[in-house]
């Protein structure tokens, strides 16, 4: 899943793209879009981490060998 600032690098380039551009509803379509971009890094910056799998114990082997595989 890409990351909030994946998504505010692009809202970016489509406002630097709405800037330059002669057609207007184009602009308007672009500025849109850097709405919904950073909304969506608004998103993804207010969700809990997930869990991270991680080994509590180590497991029991005869003799205290380690399984090293």
């Amino acid at each position: 899943m890409p990351s909030p600032a994946y998504f505010r690098r692009q809202a970016d380039i489509c406002v630097r793209l709405s800037v330059i551009a002669s057609d207007q509803a184009l602009a308007t379509r672009l500025l849109a879009m850097a709405e919904d971009y950073k909304a969506k890094a608004g998103a993804l910056d207010t969700e809990p981490d997930p869990i991270q799998p991680h080994m509590i114990g180590q497991p029991d082997f005869p003799d205290g060998q380690v399984d090293r595989d």
